[in-house]
């Protein structure tokens, strides 16, 4: 039973995930900084899942975990500073997210 509640969980991230780096990636200009704050607050939520899923002596795991929640602050905070860097901006929040979840899936 808790095992089928953890796939619908899992099915919804992906789900998500997809459809977030869709809108991220769509060219329309209005509404962008909702698109990047959805997306950082995904990548949040997937970075917290993968660290607090993870045992105690899987320090390593869970240090990447961080490393990825610092790549989607650094990238929302890029956007938010420089116009110019929006692609680096959109790869670097794709990163966290992607990796977060191939992290929390294995």
């Amino acid at each position: 039973m808790a095992l089928g509640v953890l796939e619908i969980i899992y099915v919804v991230l992906v789900i998500s995930a997809v459809v977030s780096q869709y809108l991220l990636y769509k060219d329309k200009g209005m509404a962008s900084i909702n698109i990047y704050i959805i997306n950082l607050v995904l990548a949040l939520i997937l970075a917290y899942m993968a660290f607090t899923s993870l045992p105690a002596n899987f320090t390593f795991r869970k240090i990447l975990a961080i490393v990825f929640t610092l790549l989607a602050i650094l990238a929302f905070l890029i956007k938010d500073k420089t116009k110019d860097n929006v692609i680096i901006s959109k790869t670097m929040i794709t990163i966290s997210i992607v990796a977060n979840m191939i992290q929390l899936i294995v």
